[in-house]
């Protein structure tokens, strides 16, 4: 028996050394042919999330990093005090008008320089009207969380317009489930996205969670395969229950409505341009929209086309970023020269 033993301990032991050996090689392997910003398919990387009560998250305060994605994009990123993508915030917050501008990772600019994205862009045609420009633009948001967020920054910023911009597509799980709820449901350790119901939520496994290529390209191999079936249900619900889908979308968008005209803000929605359109939820948004009198510009129906998108990514490249611009800034301005009017486009 103890012969057994002995030998049933070797065997163990031999295949947990085994076991190492091989982990180690995987993971120095994975550090070899990928960056620390695409290994889980964020983007970002190492330190550029923390946790912030309105929204549950927002890009770190003081973050200098890249937005990465291997043979697509490699460009540099930088978040001031208040968790935004703008290095002039201070000097468009001096002038005596005020737009912010709402958004997901295109208002954001993930993909291109901060100079090339199109709310830099619009700096050159507003503030020589005497307008400022705020970008409050947050990655993978949803109406629910930009609503709460602009809610929050408010009393800050002192916007006379808020231009809210709205993606129908990729974001579409902030229709059926609302992001706001779910991204409070989000712990951020060592600047990386976790779920608060993950088993055994202890200090040694969150470090290997956050810090480990293997654990962490295995957990976006599932996320990846999990999103598949999410998007695919999204797009089964949007085409045969399109009003139950949307409806925390349009009640947060009210919600924001409201506030603007109880506090005399302008206010003004712009439709982003995507490769594949929605276009169920597109009809009852623009219902919505004109039925609330709600001022807003299609994007969609501006014939964006390849040359505005990068080849294996959603978002816009510089060309897209220029484009946009060429509509939003009159869409703008006639809202703030005709607040009265219609505007719709």
């Amino acid at each position: 028996m103890k012969m057994i033993a002995k030998a049933i301990c070797k065997i163990t032991l031999a295949a947990l050394l085994w076991s190492a050996v091989l982990l180690f090689s995987a993971e120095g392997l994975l550090r070899l042919l990928y960056e620390d910003a695409e290994i889980d398919g964020f983007y970002f990387g190492k330190g550029a999330w923390e946790a912030f009560e309105p929204t549950g998250l927002r890009m770190a305060p003081g973050f200098t990093g890249r937005a990465f994605r291997k043979d697509v994009f490699d460009t540099s990123i930088q978040i001031n005090r208040f968790g935004l993508r703008q290095s002039n915030f201070e000097t468009q917050l001096q002038y005596s008008n005020r737009v912010m501008l709402l958004g997901d990772s295109f208002t954001f600019g993930v993909g291109v320089e901060e100079s090339e994205s199109f709310a830099f862009l619009l700096q050159t045609v507003l503030n020589e009207r005497g307008w400022g420009v705020i970008n409050v633009g947050q990655p993978a948001f949803g109406v629910t969380q930009e609503t709460a967020l602009a809610l929050h920054l408010a009393p800050l910023v002192k916007p006379n317009a808020i231009v809210l911009h709205m993606f129908l597509g990729e974001d579409g799980s902030d229709f059926k489930d609302d992001y706001l709820q779910n991204y409070k449901k989000i712990d951020i350790r060592h600047g990386y996205k976790l779920r608060k119901s993950r088993p055994l939520p202890i200090a040694p496994l969150d470090y290997l969670r956050t810090h480990s290529y293997v654990w962490r390209k295995i957990g976006f191999k599932l996320l990846a395969h999990n999103t598949k079936k999410i998007m695919a249900q999204f797009r089964e619900d949007a085409e045969n229950n399109p009003h139950q889908v949307v409806r925390n979308t349009l009640d947060s968008l009210d919600e924001l409505s409201d506030y603007c005209r109880g506090n005399s803000i302008l206010f003004g929605v712009v439709i982003i341009a995507e490769k594949d359109v929605p276009h169920a939820l597109s009809t009852i948004l623009k219902d919505h929209l004109n039925t609330r009198q709600i001022s807003y510009l299609d994007l969609n129906e501006k014939n964006f086309d390849a040359d505005n998108y990068f080849e294996s990514d959603i978002h816009w490249n510089s060309n897209g970023h220029r484009k946009a611009v060429s509509y939003i800034a009159p869409f703008i301005l006639k809202l703030i020269q005709e607040p009265t009017a219609s505007t719709n486009h």
